[in-house]
Protein backbone atom coordinates (compact mmCIF):
# COMPACT_ATOMS: atom_id res chain seq x y z
CA UNK A 1 0.00 0.00 0.00
CA UNK A 2 2.98 2.47 0.49
CA UNK A 3 4.36 1.73 -2.49
CA UNK A 4 0.99 2.63 -4.34
CA UNK A 5 0.86 6.31 -2.48
CA UNK A 6 4.58 6.71 -3.69
CA UNK A 7 3.83 6.08 -6.72
CA UNK A 8 0.70 8.66 -6.37
CA UNK A 9 3.04 11.54 -4.72
CA UNK A 10 5.69 10.66 -7.72
CA UNK A 11 2.68 11.93 -10.23
CA UNK A 12 1.91 14.96 -7.82
CA UNK A 13 5.10 15.79 -8.09
CA UNK A 14 5.86 15.39 -11.40
CA UNK A 15 3.97 17.77 -13.60
CA UNK A 16 2.99 17.09 -17.43
CA UNK A 17 3.89 19.52 -20.50
CA UNK A 18 3.65 19.13 -25.31
CA UNK A 19 5.24 20.24 -27.74
CA UNK A 20 3.62 23.56 -27.42
CA UNK A 21 6.06 26.84 -26.26
CA UNK A 22 2.84 28.42 -23.49
CA UNK A 23 -0.24 26.94 -22.31
CA UNK A 24 -2.34 24.72 -19.95
CA UNK A 25 -1.85 21.14 -19.58
CA UNK A 26 -4.70 18.43 -17.57
CA UNK A 27 -2.96 15.09 -16.56
CA UNK A 28 -5.57 12.19 -15.26
CA UNK A 29 -5.00 8.97 -13.68
CA UNK A 30 -6.96 6.46 -11.83
CA UNK A 31 -5.55 3.38 -9.95
CA UNK A 32 -6.98 1.34 -8.16
CA UNK A 33 -5.81 -1.09 -5.49
CA UNK A 34 -4.92 -4.89 -6.59
CA UNK A 35 -7.15 -6.43 -3.89
CA UNK A 36 -10.06 -2.96 -3.82
CA UNK A 37 -9.63 -1.35 -0.99
CA UNK A 38 -8.77 2.01 -2.28
CA UNK A 39 -9.21 4.09 -5.45
CA UNK A 40 -7.45 7.20 -6.36
CA UNK A 41 -7.73 9.87 -8.49
CA UNK A 42 -5.21 12.72 -9.93
CA UNK A 43 -5.86 15.71 -11.71
CA UNK A 44 -2.69 18.16 -12.23
CA UNK A 45 -3.64 21.05 -14.28
CA UNK A 46 0.40 22.42 -15.88
CA UNK A 47 0.77 25.86 -16.40
CA UNK A 48 4.11 26.43 -18.69
CA UNK A 49 5.42 28.92 -20.66
CA UNK A 50 8.69 29.09 -23.13
CA UNK A 51 8.57 25.31 -22.94
CA UNK A 52 9.20 25.44 -19.05
CA UNK A 53 6.24 24.52 -16.09
CA UNK A 54 5.57 27.62 -14.19
CA UNK A 55 3.22 26.33 -11.78
CA UNK A 56 0.84 22.80 -11.19
CA UNK A 57 -2.30 22.38 -8.95
CA UNK A 58 -2.81 18.43 -8.39
CA UNK A 59 -6.00 17.03 -6.38
CA UNK A 60 -5.62 13.69 -5.76
CA UNK A 61 -8.81 11.52 -3.98
CA UNK A 62 -8.47 8.26 -2.47
CA UNK A 63 -11.36 6.76 -1.17
CA UNK A 64 -10.34 3.84 1.33
CA UNK A 65 -12.94 0.99 2.11
CA UNK A 66 -12.91 2.08 5.72
CA UNK A 67 -13.10 5.03 7.99
CA UNK A 68 -9.48 3.28 9.46
CA UNK A 69 -7.73 3.06 6.34
CA UNK A 70 -8.77 6.39 4.89
CA UNK A 71 -6.49 8.25 7.82
CA UNK A 72 -3.79 6.13 8.13
CA UNK A 73 -3.73 7.12 4.18
CA UNK A 74 -4.24 11.27 5.59
CA UNK A 75 -1.27 9.64 7.85
CA UNK A 76 0.92 8.94 5.40
CA UNK A 77 0.36 11.66 3.18
CA UNK A 78 0.76 14.35 5.81
CA UNK A 79 4.31 12.85 7.12
CA UNK A 80 5.04 12.59 3.61
CA UNK A 81 4.48 16.03 2.79
CA UNK A 82 5.31 18.23 5.82
CA UNK A 83 9.27 18.67 4.76
CA UNK A 84 7.52 19.93 1.34
CA UNK A 85 5.38 22.52 3.05
CA UNK A 86 8.56 23.99 4.13
CA UNK A 87 9.51 24.46 0.71
CA UNK A 88 8.83 28.41 -0.24
CA UNK A 89 6.62 27.94 -3.59
CA UNK A 90 4.88 24.72 -2.59
CA UNK A 91 1.89 24.14 -0.80
CA UNK A 92 0.12 21.11 0.22
CA UNK A 93 -3.48 20.47 2.63
CA UNK A 94 -4.84 17.46 3.11
CA UNK A 95 -8.49 16.33 4.50
CA UNK A 96 -10.65 13.38 5.61
CA UNK A 97 -14.15 13.42 5.43
CA UNK A 98 -15.27 9.78 6.17
CA UNK A 99 -13.55 7.47 3.63
CA UNK A 100 -12.39 10.02 1.51
CA UNK A 101 -9.05 11.51 1.62
CA UNK A 102 -8.39 15.09 -0.41
CA UNK A 103 -4.89 16.34 -0.88
CA UNK A 104 -4.21 19.56 -3.19
CA UNK A 105 -0.57 20.77 -4.13
CA UNK A 106 0.18 23.75 -5.72
CA UNK A 107 4.23 23.83 -6.75
CA UNK A 108 4.74 27.56 -8.56
CA UNK A 109 8.46 26.39 -10.24
CA UNK A 110 8.46 30.40 -10.84
CA UNK A 111 9.93 30.72 -7.04
CA UNK A 112 10.54 27.57 -5.81
CA UNK A 113 14.19 26.32 -5.00
CA UNK A 114 14.74 23.93 -6.98
CA UNK A 115 17.78 22.52 -5.17
CA UNK A 116 15.58 21.87 -1.71
CA UNK A 117 13.51 19.91 -3.82
CA UNK A 118 15.98 17.47 -5.15
CA UNK A 119 17.58 17.23 -1.70
CA UNK A 120 13.98 16.47 -0.26
CA UNK A 121 13.68 13.38 -2.97
CA UNK A 122 16.95 12.90 -5.62
CA UNK A 123 14.24 11.51 -7.96
CA UNK A 124 13.63 14.76 -8.69
CA UNK A 125 17.16 15.70 -10.27
CA UNK A 126 15.15 13.61 -13.45
CA UNK A 127 12.18 16.35 -14.01
CA UNK A 128 14.60 19.43 -12.87
CA UNK A 129 17.67 20.45 -15.46
CA UNK A 130 19.29 23.99 -14.49
CA UNK A 131 17.05 24.90 -11.97
CA UNK A 132 14.18 24.24 -14.62
CA UNK A 133 11.12 21.67 -15.26
CA UNK A 134 10.72 21.03 -18.78
CA UNK A 135 7.11 20.68 -19.94
CA UNK A 136 8.13 17.89 -22.43
CA UNK A 137 10.20 15.67 -19.99
CA UNK A 138 7.32 15.89 -17.74
CA UNK A 139 4.93 15.08 -19.85
CA UNK A 140 6.97 11.58 -20.49
CA UNK A 141 6.94 10.95 -16.86
CA UNK A 142 3.91 11.44 -16.61
CA UNK A 143 2.46 9.07 -19.22
CA UNK A 144 5.12 6.35 -18.29
CA UNK A 145 3.34 6.47 -15.12
CA UNK A 146 -0.18 5.74 -16.41
CA UNK A 147 -1.47 9.20 -16.93
CA UNK A 148 -3.34 10.42 -19.49
CA UNK A 149 -2.56 14.39 -20.82
CA UNK A 150 -4.04 17.00 -22.91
Amino acid sequence: MKRKIGVLILLILLTCGCSKKSGTLTCTNETKSENNTYTSTLESKISYKDGYVTTVTTKEEIVAKTDEQAKEFKNILESYYIEYNQVEGFTNTIEQKNKTVTSLTTIDYKNIDTNKLIKLDEGNKSIIKNGKVSIKDIKNSFVEQGASCK
